[in-house]
């Protein structure tokens, strides 16, 4: 067989005219950008050790839906309120977050895509603003690979309404008797 440069011997000389061969993954790689790999099969045909005639064949065979990119994120508080209040806070934090990514059998990450605190960001790290909601927050990354393959991590964070004490402290100061 030959598939780009790498070639191989399947079998030599022998009498079955049937060979079951299951192409390695490996070959994806020549093919970082295609969903499918061509493989060349040329069969030789022998009477005793005299060559007969030789024939080729193109079989194109799809790259496994499994072969896509890994991916995985953290998230981290710049601004120290997790590791107070053990949540994120709503207003206050600005998330951190940090995408790793790597493609599979030759291919490469192509785009990035981030989606946090209802915003799209579109490197593989992003510092959002003070966060908006609270409760239970999904911060989501998506990478694309030169296959046009996709792989998505998500991670759930728990955010908490801005504490009282942090509104007061944060507010202007109001007119005597106002709250």
């Amino acid at each position: 067989y030959q598939c780009n440069a790498e070639s191989g011997i399947l079998c030599e000389k022998s009498g079955p005219t049937e060979i079951a061969w299951i192409p390695p993954l490996s070959l994806a790689a020549h093919y970082p950008s295609a969903t499918s790999v061509p493989i060349v099969f040329t069969v030789t045909t022998y009477h005793g050790d005299k060559e007969i005639g030789s024939s080729a064949v193109t079989v194109t065979y799809a790259v496994p839906e499994s072969v896509k990119p890994a991916v995985s994120l953290e998230v981290s508080d710049l601004m120290g309120c997790f590791a107070k209040y053990g949540a994120y806070v709503q207003k206050k934090s600005r998330l951190r977050i940090a995408v790793a990514a790597s493609a599979n059998q030759g291919a490469r990450i192509t785009a990035y895509r981030i989606e946090a605190d209802g915003k799209n960001y579109t490197n593989s790290t992003a510092i959002t603003e003070p966060i908006s909601g609270s409760g239970d927050l999904t911060v989501k990354a998506t990478v694309t690979d030169t296959r046009g393959r996709t792989e998505t991590a998500s991670l759930t964070i728990p955010a908490f309404p801005l504490p009282r004490e942090l509104t007061r402290a944060t507010s202007p100061p109001q007119a005597p008797g106002e709250v």
